[in-house]
């Protein structure tokens, strides 16, 4: 009997620590990044696209130094803002200091996500956004030189916007050149067969949040806005009648009485490369 009662003990401080550990990891906030490799016929040399998504106005040190710095790691050819970067229930100083770091070394381009699309503040952001030189697509595309090759890249706003965006993808793809990869930046994953139905080849979305509650292995997401719960899409890359499309889980640092779980801030850097 005098043995026993120390082991218990033993295993119930194994199982307390055991616990705690879990604890710490399912609430982790610290920032990570998600690369993912595709395949691309249609180029002759690699691109590196950094996506950025709801970022909820969050703060990850002085001057966003954190997320700046992960930035720099990946030096990308193109940053992809995808959508609620601005929340307008918190500071802009956060979103200030990201567009001062990033815009001034790299070409961003940012569309509209629900938070942005529903505020009355609307104009105001849009025009934070142009005056740091950040190019707004919203139902528009360009070709973007990146080494010594094109690829064409287009917007759409979120269907939030005021007066909506039924017509926008359309008039997105309309100046598309063929033969050029085509990417296209929507805030909404689950919209995806749309997107599938057009021609292209790629579709960088956020929105989901990572479906809020992640088991590994087990769920990816228990619950998405527009999906509800056991989402479809939540993150990582999904393929549909020969359309990519990526799903950021977002970078904002969860300040809710439901937090993230097994879900960390993520930064996602797309790596296109030629076949070879």
């Amino acid at each position: 009997m005098g043995k026993s009662a120390p082991k218990r003990r033993r295993r119930r401080w194994i199982l307390l620590a055991a616990s705690l550990s879990l604890l710490l990891a399912a609430l982790d906030q610290r920032l990570t990044t998600t690369t993912y490799r595709l395949a691309c016929p249609k180029l002759r040399q690699p691109v590196c696209m950094l996506l950025l998504t709801d970022l909820h106005s969050s703060h990850f040190g002085e001057g966003q130094r954190r997320l700046v710095e992960r930035i720099d790691r990946e030096r990308p050819d193109l940053i992809l803002l995808v959508g609620d970067i601005y929340e307008v229930k918190r500071p802009e100083g956060p979103v200030v200091d990201l567009l001062e770091a990033i815009s001034p070394r790299y070409p961003c381009y940012f569309v509209t996500g629900n938070h942005e699309a529903c505020s009355a503040r609307l104009g105001e952001i849009l025009a934070l956004f142009d005056q740091y030189g950040v190019r707004t697509l919203a139902g528009e595309g360009l070709a973007v030189e990146v080494g010594e090759q094109r690829l064409y890249l287009c917007g759409i706003d979120d269907p939030a916007i005021p007066g909506g965006n039924r017509h926008q993808l359309e008039a997105a793809l309309a100046a598309r050149e063929e033969g050029l990869y085509t990417v296209l930046m929507a805030h909404r994953p689950e919209r995806f067969a749309d997107y599938a139905a057009h021609p292209i080849d790629l579709v960088a979305a956020g929105h989901a949040h990572g479906g809020q509650w992640r088991i590994p292995l087990l769920l990816d997401g228990l619950y998405a806005p527009n999906q509800g719960f056991f989402p479809d899409y939540t993150s990582g890359v999904h393929v549909l009648e020969g359309t990519s499309m990526v799903v950021g889980r977002g970078v904002y640092l969860e300040e809710r009485v439901v937090p993230r779980i097994f879900n960390r801030p993520e930064v996602v850097v797309i790596r296109l490369e030629p076949e070879a």
